[in-house]
């Protein structure tokens, strides 16, 4: 569509539309920075619990194993379903930038694919040729990730413990 063929009510809807995909893009890339802040905040808690319990020598006494591992699986699960909602945001981000661009695109028509390489962070070159490593929902993924599997392996180790000391 060119530039200026919108008539009548459209471009208010079209920029009602806008507006409403801009705060629904803000308010779910904001709410999915938290889920990185939030596993980190369980971790660091947990691990500080982990550590006085260990300067008592409390921690691998029998009767706390099922402590330890019962806040092991919490926090594995925990992280686990932190990473998949982070992970399962990025397509409705997705959606909400399309639509952005959508809209630009109706108002200026062919003059849009030139400003939305100004403009848009998924077209912007610069950005395009980093490493998949140095995108910073890449890193907030692997981190969710790396917690995930350090908890994962913490049950494991209670897990066998307890077999351990409920057997000898």
């Amino acid at each position: 569509m060119a530039q200026g063929s919108l008539d009548g009510e459209a471009p208010k809807l079209l920029i009602e539309e806008f507006k409403n995909a801009a705060d629904a893009y803000r308010y779910l890339e904001t709410s999915r920075l938290r889920y990185v802040t939030a596993a980190a905040t369980a971790t660091g808690a947990a691990l500080a619990l982990a550590l006085t319990q260990v300067a008592d020598h409390r921690l691998w006494k029998p009767e706390a194993i099922p402590v330890v591992l019962t806040i092991c699986v919490a926090l594995t699960l925990f992280c686990f379903l932190l990473r998949q909602g982070y992970v399962h945001l990025g397509s409705v981000l997705t959606h909400h930038h399309n639509v952005l661009n959508y809209v630009r695109q109706q108002f200026y028509g062919d003059n849009a694919i030139e400003m939305l390489k100004q403009i848009d962070p998924y077209n912007n070159p610069e950005i395009q040729s980093r490493g998949k490593l140095q995108k910073i929902s890449t890193l907030s993924s692997l981190i969710l990730t790396t917690v995930t599997l350090f908890w994962f392996v913490a049950s494991l180790l209670a897990a066998g413990r307890l077999y351990y000391v409920t057997l000898c």
